[in-house]
């Protein structure tokens, strides 16, 4: 049997009874064959949850983005309220 280099280190730790027929149940019912496949696939997600920005950064972010749709559509108004109070022949319109 060939082991695929990228997966050539074993990690063991124990689980009591109830804990590993809770992984089992896990397992079957995201039809995982092996209860290895099952946890590597846990590790890698807790892996990845662990290594994704802190909440608070993606909240700045959207935070920041907000401001900048809010300054823009500041802007729009302020150009259509503009362009109303301009008499017909002073309005611009808009090139096709």
């Amino acid at each position: 049997m060939t082991v695929d280099p990228r997966c050539s280190r074993i990690v063991s730790f124990r689980l009591s009874r109830e804990e590993y027929e809770l992984l089992e149940v896990a397992c079957l019912v995201r039809r995982i064959p092996h209860v290895s496949e099952c946890v590597r696939f846990a590790v890698q997600q807790r892996i990845e949850e662990l290594s994704a920005p802190p909440i608070e950064t993606e909240l700045q972010q959207v935070e920041s983005r907000i401001e900048i749709l809010a300054a823009e559509l500041d802007r729009l108004q302020y150009l259509v309220h503009f362009q109303m109070a301009l008499s017909p022949e002073e309005a611009v319109l808009p090139s096709k």
